[in-house]
Formats: C-alpha cells, sequence, structure tokens
C-alpha cells in the first residue's frame, strides 16, 4: 500500500518530460476544414515518401578521368558491315601496325556471307582467311581478263600476218617458203666456201695459184651479192649492212689481187678481210627477212602477256598438282610461239595455231573451274566415305560424308572439290551479289589499322618490303571495286550500359566507281564498375572520316577500300554504379518530409480555423462588413 503512491509519483515525475502532451477527447473538435487538410498532408507525404524511396532504390553512374597504365593485352574489335555491291570473293581483310606490318596473331573470329541484292543471304558464312595479300575473285577475274587478252591477241596477231601474206601474194612479189629456204641455204654454202679460199690463200706460196684463188673468191662474192638480191631476204636497214660487209670484203680481194706473194701488206689486208667475212656470215645466218621481222614484231606482244601469265600464275591459290598442270601449259605455249616465230608457213603454221589456242583453252577451263570432270571421275571422300566405292564430286558431297561420320569438316582449300566450285564462284558472281562482314577479331593494344580492299597493304616484318607488288595495280584493275558500305556495328570490347559507338549506322556510297573511305578513330579505355558483380573492361571512341572517289586521271593512285585506323588515349574512363542515398540517409530524410509536411499543414489549419471562427463571431454579433 506504502509502494502504490511512490510509484505513482515517480511516473507523474517521468510523465513530466513528455513533448507531446495529450489532449482530452472531450476538448478536441473536429471540422471539415481539418479533413481536408489532412487528406491533403496524407497525399503530399505519400508522394515525397516515394519519391525518397525511388532515389534510394535508383542506381547512378559516376564517372572519373585517370591515367591508362595498361601496357599489355589485345583489344577486341566487333565488325559489322554490309557491301551491297562488293563479292565476298573480291576483297581481303588485314591488320597492320603502325610500322605497317602484318599482326599475325589476330584471332581468326571474322566471317564473310555472300547475300544478293536484297542483303539476303545467299550462302553458309566462311571464316575469313588471313593468308590471302590478293582478293581470290580480283585475282582470279584479272588472270582469267589475261587470258582472254592472250587468245585475243593471238587471233588478231594470226589475222594480220595472214593479211599481209595474202597482199604480198596478190602483188606477186613474194617467195615461197620453199624459195626462202632455198636462198637461206645457198648463201651460206657460198659465205662457207669463200671462207675457205681465203684460209687456202694463207698457205700457198705460187703466185700463179694465189691468182686464182683471188679469181674465184672475187666470184663468190659477187655471187652472193646477186643472191642476197634475189632472196628477197632482208629489210632496207638489213640490207645495208649486208651489202656494207660485202663490198669491204670485195674490196679487199682486190687489194690483194695486186699484191704479190710475200708482200708484207699482204697479211694485214687477209687478215681484214677474214674479220669482214666473218661479220658477213654472222648476217647471213642471224638476219631475217623483212616479213620474218614484221612477224616477230607482232608475236612479241603475245609472248610478253604469255611471261606475265606465268608470273602471275606464281601466286595463285592453287594446289601443286594445279600449279604444275599451269606451267606445263605455259611451256607448252612458250615452245609453239618459238615455232611460230621461225616462220612455219601452211599446214604446219595452222597446226600450231591451234595448238596454241587449244593449250589456252585448257588454261583458262583449269583456272576458272569450267572444265567439267571426265565422266568416270569419282573424287575422293578424304577417308569419309562409308564404302569403297562410294564418290563426293561435290564439296556438298564431302560435307555430307564428314556429317555422317560426326567428323569435324577439314579445311576447304585442301579440298579439289571445293577449290573449283570456288573458282567457278569467283570467276561467275551473281548480278547484284554483295557481301556481310562480321565477327570479333582480337588486335594488340597499339596504333594500327585494318582494311577492307583488293590487295594488302602490309609489308614483309623482316625486310619492310610490300607483301604485294602495288606498284603493278592500275586504275583499270580496280574499276569495278566498289566499296560502297553501311556499318551496322562497329565497337571495341565487350557492351556496357550506355555505351555509344557513334558510327554504328553510318556509311559510304559511291555511285561513280571505285573509292577511299577512311575512319581516323580514337580509342578510350573504359571501366565499367557495377553495383553487383565484377567490372566490364571495355572502349569507348571518337571519330573523323575522310572519304573521296579514286579517278583515273588522279596523279597519285589511291588503293580503293575502307580503312579504320585506331589509336589508343592515354587516359582511362571510369564508371562507377551506386545507389542516390544509403538507407540511413533515406530514414532521415524521410522523418523530416513527414514531420515538416505534418507541422506545416498543422500550422495552415490552425490559421484557418482561427480565421474562420473570428469571422463567425464577428457575423453573429453583426459586426462583419
Amino acid at each position: 500500500r506504502i509502494a502504490r503512491p511512490s510509484r505513482a509519483r515517480a511516473a507523474m515525475a517521468v510523465s513530466a518530460f513528455d513533448a507531446f502532451p495529450k489532449t482530452l477527447d472531450e476538448l478536441k473538435e473536429r471540422t471539415l476544414g481539418g479533413a481536408v487538410f489532412s487528406i491533403v498532408a496524407g497525399c503530399l507525404i505519400l508522394v515525397l515518401f516515394l519519391s525518397e524511396l525511388g532515389r534510394v532504390l535508383r542506381v547512378e553512374t559516376v564517372d572519373k578521368l585517370d591515367v591508362d597504365v595498361t601496357h599489355d593485352g589485345s583489344i577486341a574489335i566487333n565488325v559489322d558491315i554490309y557491301f551491297p555491291s562488293l563479292a565476298c570473293n573480291d576483297f581481303v581483310v588485314d591488320v597492320v601496325d603502325e610500322t605497317g606490318v602484318q599482326q599475325l596473331h589476330v584471332a581468326e573470329a571474322l566471317s564473310k556471307m555472300r547475300v544478293d541484292r536484297h542483303g539476303v543471304p545467299i550462302d553458309v558464312p566462311e571464316k575469313v582467311d588471313w593468308g590471302h595479300t590478293v582478293a581470290p575473285g580480283f585475282r582470279f577475274r584479272k588472270v582469267n581478263s589475261m587470258l582472254d587478252s592472250l587468245a585475243a591477241r593471238f587471233k588478231e596477231t594470226v589475222a594480220d600476218i595472214e593479211a599481209d601474206e595474202a597482199l604480198e601474194r596478190a602483188h606477186g612479189d613474194a617467195l615461197s617458203h620453199d624459195e626462202h629456204a632455198h636462198h637461206r641455204s645457198r648463201l651460206a654454202h657460198q659465205a662457207r666456201t669463200l671462207q675457205q679460199h681465203l684460209d687456202r690463200l694463207s698457205s700457198v706460196a705460187d703466185p700463179e695459184v694465189a691468182q686464182d684463188i683471188l679469181q674465184l673468191s672475187r666470184r663468190e662474192a659477187a655471187s652472193i651479192r646477186d643472191h642476197i638480191s634475189a632472196a628477197q631476204l632482208y629489210s632496207e636497214e638489213h640490207m645495208g649492212e649486208v651489202t656494207g660487209h660485202l663490198d669491204s670484203v670485195e674490196r679487199h680481194l682486190e687489194e690483194l689481187a695486186s699484191t704479190s706473194v710475200g708482200d708484207d701488206a699482204r697479211g694485214p689486208l687477209q687478215e681484214a678481210s677474214m674479220l669482214r667475212l666473218k661479220a658477213l656470215r654472222e648476217h647471213l645466218s642471224g638476219f631475217v627477212s623483212a616479213a620474218d621481222a614484221a612477224r616477230r614484231d607482232k608475236y612479241q606482244g603475245v609472248v610478253d602477256l604469255v611471261a606475265q601469265l606465268a608470273n602471275t600464275t606464281h601466286v595463285a591459290d592453287l594446289s601443286q598438282e594445279e600449279q604444275l598442270t599451269l606451267m606445263d601449259r605455259v611451256e607448252a605455249i612458250e615452245q609453239t610461239l618459238d615455232e611460230l616465230l621461225v616462220g612455219l608457213q601452211g599446214a604446219a603454221r595452222a597446226e600450231a595455231e591451234q595448238r596454241l589456242l587449244t593449250h589456252l583453252a585448257v588454261m583458262q577451263d583449269t583456272w576458272t573451274g569450267g572444265a567439267d570432270p571426265p565422266p568416270d571421275y569419282c573424287g575422293s571422300c578424304y577417308g569419309a566415305a562409308l564404302t569403297a566405292e562410294e564418290c563426293c564430286n561435290t564439296c556438298d558431297d564431302v560435307r555430307n560424308a564428314y556429317r555422317r561420320r560426326r567428323w569435324g569438316m577439314p579445311d576447304v582449300r585442301e579440298l579439289e572439290q571445293c577449290r573449283r566450285e570456288a573458282r567457278r564462284r569467283a570467276a561467275h558472281v551473281a548480278d547484284g551479289e554483295g557481301c556481310n562482314l562480321f565477327g570479333t577479331m582480337h588486335v594488340s593494344r597499339a596504333l594500327g589499322n585494318f582494311h577492307i580492299a583488293p590487295v594488302t597493304s602490309a609489308q614483309h616484318s623482316a625486310t619492310g618490303m610490300p607483301l604485294q607488288d602495288l606498284q603493278s595495280l592500275t586504275y583499270n584493275d580496280v574499276r569495278n571495286f566498289n566499296a560502297s558500305h553501311r556499318i551496322n556495328r562497329l565497337s571495341f570490347g565487350d557492351d556496357f550500359p550506355g555505351q555509344q559507338n557513334p558510327l554504328d549506322g553510318a556509311g559510304r556510297a559511291s555511285a561513280h566507281g571505285p573509292s577511299v573511305s577512311r575512319y581516323f578513330i580514337k580509342v578510350v579505355p573504359t571501366v565499367y564498375e557495377h553495383l553487383h558483380g565484377p567490372p566490364t573492361r571495355s572502349n569507348q571512341f571518337s571519330v573523323t572520316e575522310y572519304s573521296r572517289e579514286v579517278r583515273e586521271e588522279d596523279r597519285v593512285f589511291h588503293i580503293p577500300g575502307v580503312f579504320f585506323v585506331y589509336d589508343l588515349a592515354p587516359i582511362r574512363v571510369t564508371f562507377t554504379e551506386q545507389r542516390g542515398q544509403t538507407f540511413l540517409h533515406f530514414l532521415t530524410r524521410c522523418a523530416a518530409t513527414i514531420g515538416g509536411m505534418y507541422t506545416v499543414i498543422g500550422m495552415v489549419d490552425k490559421l484557418f480555423y482561427s480565421s474562420s471562427k473570428l469571422v463567425m463571431k464577428k457575423l453573429a454579433i453583426g459586426k462583419a462588413s
């Protein structure tokens, strides 16, 4: 009983610290205005609470710059470029560093896919072959064009020669092949006889015998002059040289006839005669007729084209057997040309000409893959055949055989059927065919460029010499290389939130033939730190571009193509994800918001209540104005 009053007094003492005194319910008055203000206050408090909650849940990204200290590793370049007017076999893809040397360690992750004029795929994707220095289609068509030019030039040459011979026969001033051969043989015999006379003259001591020999020698010289005129073997220029030597020989013979045996002057005169005679014999055996000289000049263009063709086929993408076959054909063509150059006539020449045209046709079929295999052809399945009698005559047959075995497909460049079909595709590109280049390649972190062009501009790492002779390229070689393109995607590294690639959707169109497009890219290393999970190491880039058409009248020839020159910036950008505010900060702001709103609305409500009471009181006593 004594403890209860003491506990009551203690409770009363603590209650004195109550910062929120309570009003008796009997003294409270609920009004309509207070209800309205309470509802408004509740709505505002809810809106502000949700705003603060969204700020807590929202992830913000802050960035900072620092120096990039990375000095090794590689960069992934993601590529997706569409070429509407360029076939896949008409260009090579290459990556070179700042010195021009190929980056041979590039990962083989790029692919080409043939598409039609509407961009619809018409074949399965093929991996990019980094070993090519010249585009296969570009090289195939160049060599095929050379074969066509060679055949046309040879037919034109034969037609010109036949027309010249027909004209000579019509004028009746031409000798037959047998008559030319007779005169050549006769002149050679007379020159040898004259040589024998002069040789005997040096060993004869009897003056009468010496005079007889000199007389015979002079007659032989005169006979040689007559046969030279009748033979019609020499052009005017050659005739002047031959007759000049013959005049000197005759003059020396006359001087020898006026000297006696044992005279000191006889030795030098005889030696001079021998030298002139030697020169004369060389001219008689070496010079050809004017017709033969014209024939050789006309055939020289064909000979030059054959030499160019032989040099070009050395760099062809052919098997060793195919390479040997082509070179054998080239040698056979050269031998046939040698036969024609000596002046074959009649049926012999017709047979040689037909043989040469046959060699050219076989070369063209071998090169373009146009020659169908023989009827009894049975292509190898390269170990994948289920039976000994099974044949794989096409590249698809080989693929199916390996698919049945569930084996990995070998390199199609090593398969004869696939190489033949690839050459056929290169020689006969579908009308309006384009190409889609896509994939990812990893390059070293250094200044460099990757390009799409008909030939590579890379240099040999040891010698510094170009891997391909760029000086031999002309405008006519690249006249049809239309580098119009659309860049669907180009990025460096993995994607991250908020990434922007300025070249996505960009492109260039060339309406007048070959063109050069250069993109100068500055790559900025970027690190994106996620709120949860490991950071993403990627890159951003800025770009400037330059484009121009390649014209035939340009003083400096530029290789057409699309070139991407990239360089790394020395700074690094770091993006960091973080919450808008901490949870404690959220509680604090919520308390301040709710309390402040409750207080402000309470003050407004009290002011409104007091004002309304005062107005009502004045109305009641009739003092309201």
